[in-house]
């Protein structure tokens, strides 16, 4: 079985969907269907040069999406987010899907990408193994709430 990367359709929405919802809801409760399913409408609609699905057997396994970030030193990739079927991992298709981005990024002049990680867990040696590291920044998250002012 050869894996093919090809660019991402609006017609694998629903299947993106599927492998998001399934994959990422293990890691977060507060992932549903109906925001994976934005989540994948989003990318593909802003960036649908930087979107690739992951197909064997011409069913999709995973994908990849990645959005352009222009930045003072030049153009860089952030990668939002890959994900592989549970039922093909562990077989190196992200591995594999990683490096054509790479090729991807090098060929139209990108300088660098970067990401965001969970801190345990197999993606992050990936990651490592491909060559990321950590850098001086640190990924940081202010919660917004509703307050309720009560008058007397």
């Amino acid at each position: 079985m050869d894996l093919l990367i090809r660019p991402a359709r609006k017609r694998d929405t629903n299947k993106f969907s599927e492998i998001y919802y399934s994959e990422f809801s293990k890691l977060d409760r507060n992932w549903t269907r109906q925001t994976s399913r934005a989540r994948i409408r989003q990318a593909i609609r802003t960036y649908p040069s930087l979107c690739f699905a992951m197909e064997l057997d011409g069913k999709i396994v995973g994908f990849v999406l990645a959005e352009h970030l222009d930045f003072a030193k030049g153009k860089y990739i952030y990668l939002a987010d890959v994900a592989v079927s549970s039922k093909f991992q562990r077989r190196g298709l992200g591995e594999k899907a990683l490096r054509f981005l790479f090729s991807v990024a090098k060929a139209r002049g990108y300088k660098s990408i970067y990401l965001n990680a969970i801190r345990k867990g197999p993606v992050l040696k990936l990651y490592k193994k491909l060559g990321f590291r950590q850098t001086k920044y640190v990924h940081m998250e202010k919660a917004l709430y509703l307050i309720e002012v009560v008058c007397s």
